[in-house]
């Protein structure tokens, strides 16, 4: 076996199970952004997570036949913290993906929003280090203090994150500032 990488895993003490890895992490963080903002669309098949040399962490969709893979940067093979962060924000990403679109504000933002709500909740604590995600989690922020379930009630009506509308959101909680909807309902 090879120890201390994020796919290794050993038996628990108990028997009944053995300790997470990061593609057991990526069912429990499924269930989670589920549960907050609406279920995920099951015509893709989330096929695993996978190391590559790149920036930073990306959807992948191989052979154009609605399969999906989360691609994590290589410094995350043996830094379990870091690849958890990561995989969260691609976690939402998965609810409802598109290789054809170009992600919103509103998307992007909620998906920095979970990656720090999930690791926040288990004792993780990692910035956001890449400045041009800062501004979409704060807008994202300040739109879920209006009502936690928005996100939730607005993907009854339009399914994919990247297309609820300013009229969608307002339609739901009439009290959003328009300002902070103009700059979530951008391209990213």
């Amino acid at each position: 076996m090879i120890d201390n990488n994020i796919f290794s895993c050993g038996p628990l003490p108990s028997n009944d199970g053995y300790t997470w890895t990061i593609v057991s992490r990526l069912g429990d963080m499924l269930n989670e952004a589920e549960a907050l903002f609406g279920e995920r669309d099951k015509r893709y098949t989330i096929l695993g997570i996978e190391l590559a040399n790149i920036k930073q962490p990306q959807i992948w969709y191989p052979n154009d036949c609605n399969h999906v893979i989360i691609q994590v940067t290589e410094d995350c093979s043996n830094n379990m913290e870091r690849a958890i962060f990561q995989v969260a924000h691609e976690a939402i990403h998965c609810l409802c993906p598109n290789p054809k679109k170009k992600t919103t504000i509103l998307e992007e933002g909620l998906a920095t929003y979970f990656s720090m709500y999930y690791t926040r909740k288990r004792k993780i604590y990692y910035n956001i280090d890449n400045l041009q995600y800062q501004k979409p989690y704060e807008f994202c922020s300040k739109l879920l203090n209006y009502d936690s379930e928005l996100i939730k009630k607005a993907r009854i009506i339009e399914p994919d994150i990247s297309f609820i509308s300013k009229e969608i959101l307002l339609n739901i909680c009439p009290k959003i500032d328009h300002t902070l909807l103009d700059e979530l309902t951008k391209k990213f």
